[in-house]
């Protein structure tokens, strides 16, 4: 898995060796986003097995405190604006204000939602949208990452989490099917689930819901 983006990797990269004084510099740009792309996946993929390492072995050792959630969407947020950028696609925050905190592992739901917004870019098609989102229900927090991709057929939501599961919109994309098994394992650790809403052709919300700190 990791060695077929380091090909795309090292294939970009010989190509500008060999011809990037004779490109032009939009050639040269689009060049250098797929192998930025392929790197990220590399990336991906390393951090998905290690935690997959973890939950498999029953090493997932998690350091709660009290945490702001907001704060750390946005942060893991601004990570991402230059792929959305890259991507032409809008990346919006749409924050609720003066949420109570909640206990989690900062590291851990840091990957959470860097798994659900990295999917979200790689489903979204150009001048799409992705739109991370916080708000309250009842004695519940729950953060949001929404997209305007292809959207899931609902026949297969309930299967999505399971690992190395991949669906049929994404034959096309990069992936090994751990993300969301992951992202699953992470989120019942801190005591919540996640909820997917999918429209066909419209896109998909999945939302982390963790309980407030009493």
């Amino acid at each position: 898995d990791i060695k077929s983006p380091l090909s795309v990797v090292l294939g970009y990269a010989d190509l500008l060796l060999e011809t990037g004084d004779d490109q032009t510099a939009e050639e040269r740009a689009k060049d250098l986003r797929h192998l930025r792309e392929n790197v990220h996946t590399v990336f991906s993929l390393v951090d998905n097995y290690l935690n997959l390492s973890q939950v498999e072995n029953g090493r997932l050792a998690l350091r709660k405190e009290p945490l702001e959630l907001n704060t750390l969407l946005t942060q893991v947020g601004q990570r991402y604006e230059t792929e959305a950028r890259q991507r032409s696609i809008k990346l919006k925050f749409d924050l609720q204000k003066e949420l109570p905190p909640v206990e989690g592992d900062a590291l851990a739901l840091s990957r959470v939602v860097g798994n659900l917004l990295y999917n979200a870019l790689k489903f979204t098609p150009q001048d799409g949208k992705v739109t991370v989102s916080s708000s309250r229900r009842n004695g519940e927090i729950i953060a949001s990452v929404s997209d305007t991709g292809p959207g899931i057929p609902s026949e297969e939501i309930p299967s999505l989490f399971e690992k190395y599961r991949r669906g049929s919109t994404s034959r096309n994309v990069e992936g090994t099917g751990l993300g969301l098994f992951i992202v699953k394992a992470l989120v019942e650790a801190h005591g919540g689930h996640i909820e997917v809403h999918s429209t066909p052709q419209k896109g998909t919300n999945f939302s982390v819901v963790l309980p407030i700190i009493h």
